[in-house]
């Protein structure tokens, strides 16, 4: 998929899934940015995780994020984060 879109010389691909998804393109590396939204609900412990990402067993294996950009949005926060 990835690569059909390199050869179409599609640059930019907006995902909006959820945590499998979500993981597992970020455990691939295929992320440059995500574009979270936070609400001040808590649904607590039977919620899902925002990322379904692989177990880590050192530090230095952690996916490292710069916040790009924070902004209210109604009610809501929007945090704009990249890959280091």
């Amino acid at each position: 998929f990835v690569a059909t879109l390199a050869e179409r010389e599609h640059s930019m691909v907006l995902f909006e899934c959820g945590a499998t998804l979500a993981g597992a393109m970020l455990n691939r590396a295929l992320v440059d940015e995500l574009i979270i939204y936070v609400a001040p609900r808590l649904i607590g412990s039977s919620g899902r995780s925002l990322l379904d990402l692989q177990e880590i067993d050192r530090m230095s294996e952690l996916v490292e994020l710069s916040i790009n950009d924070v902004r209210q949005i109604g009610p809501d926060i929007r945090i704009s984060a990249g890959r280091d």
